[in-house]
This record gives C-alpha cells, structure tokens and sequence, in this order.
C-alpha cells in the first residue's frame, strides 16, 4: 500500500506526462510561447516532487526523524509538548500539544502573524490553500487537530506539514531549524 507521499508523488509524476505531451504538442506546431508555459509547469513540478523525496520517510532524513518522534513521544504522554521552528534565528513555530479529547493539535501562526513576518513572504491567496488541508486560521487558535493512526504512522501528519510549510508558505527546504519539548512537571 502506498503511503500519501507515494501517491502525491505519482499523482505528480501523472501530471508531469501530460504537461510533457502538451509540450511536444506545442512545439510539434511551433508555439513556443504556450511551451514555454508547459516547460514552467514542469520544473515546478519536479522541484515539488523533489521536495516531496526529500521528505518522504526516510531513515535517513534525520530532521524528519525527530519530528516523528516528537509526534510519537506526545501521543503517547511522554511529553506535554513541542514546538517546531522551520527557520533558525526566526519565531515561526508550530506547536504541538496534547487536547482533553486524547487528539493532537498543531497550532499554527495566526494569519495576522503571518502577515507581519518579514522573515518570508505570506500572501493572503495562501488562505484558501492552507484552509485546504483542513487547518483553521481564527486568531484564538489557529492550527489543526489531528490523530497518529494506530500503526504509529505519521505519514499523513508529515505530509500536511510539508505541504504547509514548503509547497505553500514557500520555506526553503534547506532551511535548517529545530524542536524543543516541554516535559511534564
């Protein structure tokens, strides 16, 4: 069975080829400016898929790793929370912690922290693309619940947050940052 990172990425992958036969439809007639077009759709497609590789669960992806683990150790009540920090030397974080109904919650920037950041660029047609994935964006408590299936599967999780932060937000993924916890008393 494929994981949601195999099936994003065939479902790209899928894309790609029909983008290719536009493409050569294109050139095959001489219109190089809708190729053009093509062939921009391509590569932002192969940087996706890429991106995507990058972040598959991978041993030996070790920020990755640690962000299971972290997911894993809080399921699990070993600790009471964490705070994830995409970007070094920045305050944009997502914090994870632990809800009375047994769910986890990731809690995002609110969208007007989002728009003061001057370490990235946010853009207000990010909305409707981070309500997509089921986040919510009220100021009070913005972020999005969610369940670590039984199996200890984080792939769903893991596949939110990648396309929150790199497909939408637009971070670098050579952006090196950090976890910290918060251990219970």
């Amino acid at each position: 069975m494929l994981t949601e990172f195999e099936l994003l990425i065939e479902e790209l992958e899928a894309e790609k080829l029909r983008l290719n036969e536009e493409l050569q439809e294109c050139l095959q007639f001489q219109d190089y400016k809708y190729a053009q077009y093509y062939q921009k759709g391509i590569w932002r497609i192969e940087r996706k898929i890429d991106r995507l590789k990058q972040l598959n669960r991978n041993p030996l992806a070790p920020d990755t790793q640690y962000l299971v683990d972290a997911i894993i150790e809080l399921n699990k009540n070993r600790i009471k929370g964490f705070s994830l920090f995409f970007l070094k030397n920045s305050d944009f974080y997502l914090h994870f912690y632990k809800l009375p109904n047994d769910k986890l919650y990731c809690q995002i920037p609110a969208e007007s922290e989002m728009l003061k950041a001057h370490y990235y660029v946010y853009l207000p047609r990010f909305r409707k693309n981070i309500l997509s994935l089921g986040f919510d964006l009220h100021e009070d408590m913005a972020g999005i619940e969610f369940t670590v299936e039984t199996n200890l599967s984080c792939d769903t999780i893991l596949t939110k947050l990648s396309l929150l932060m790199f497909d939408i937000l637009q971070v670098d993924t050579r952006a090196s940052g950090y976890i910290t916890k918060k251990f219970h008393e």
